[in-house]
């Protein structure tokens, strides 16, 4: 037999709770009656709990605004369940491909991979608007650097390219800057996705 005590306070109102509070914790109830048990009588007893710390000696007119800077019951239960809801292996995806085609797709069909690849990034939620220009200017700044290079010598009428040193060395580090980007992209929109 459950006695009063072995209730969780969330399926429990006290009797001297204001009739306001009385009614929005029935709303709250109906609203979150979709959550798992556990997360919803953690709701109600968080929302219980708050509600009886900012209502402590507060007549009606302080009662109602309390209410009123919570939010609706609703509005309430809905943010508990977009916190609860699963994460999408889509959005996994999504992030993967459009890391991958942002730099391998200007590769593979230049120009268009890469417009391709920045369309995508600046659609995808989880990054900043700082790390989505920094994913836009990286492809062509890197392949213009090495490029440049190796055209210079022919544009100034060298007769010999600049294949030297230094070419190798701007095709590393346009390698290693793609590659720091790329990982920073997707560290980011896993940061997101938590």
């Amino acid at each position: 037999m459950s006695t009063r005590l072995d209730t969780p306070r969330s399926n429990r109102m006290a009797e001297t709770d204001p009739p306001l509070v009385r009614r929005y914790l029935q709303r709250l109830r109906r609203a979150s009656s979709d959550l798992p048990a556990g997360t919803r009588n953690e709701l109600l007893d968080n929302v219980q709990a708050h509600i009886t710390e900012t209502t402590a000696g507060a007549d009606e007119a302080g009662v109602r605004t309390a209410l009123d800077e919570l939010g609706t019951p609703e509005d309430v239960a809905a943010a508990a369940r977009v916190e609860t809801r699963p994460r999408s292996s889509g959005d996994r995806f999504y992030d993967i491909a459009t890391v991958f085609i942002l730099f391998a797709g200007g590769f593979v069909v230049p120009v268009l991979g890469w417009i391709v690849g920045v369309v995508m990034l600046w659609n995808g939620p989880r990054w900043t608007r700082a790390q989505k220009v920094i994913g836009t200017v990286t492809w062509p700044v890197t392949m213009a650097i090495p490029v440049g290079a190796a055209l210079v010598p022919l544009l100034d009428g060298w007769s010999t390219p600049l294949f030297g040193p230094v070419l190798p060395v701007l095709l590393v580090l346009a390698a290693v800057a793609l590659v720091a980007v790329f990982v920073h992209l997707l560290l980011a929109a896993a940061r997101a996705r938590t």
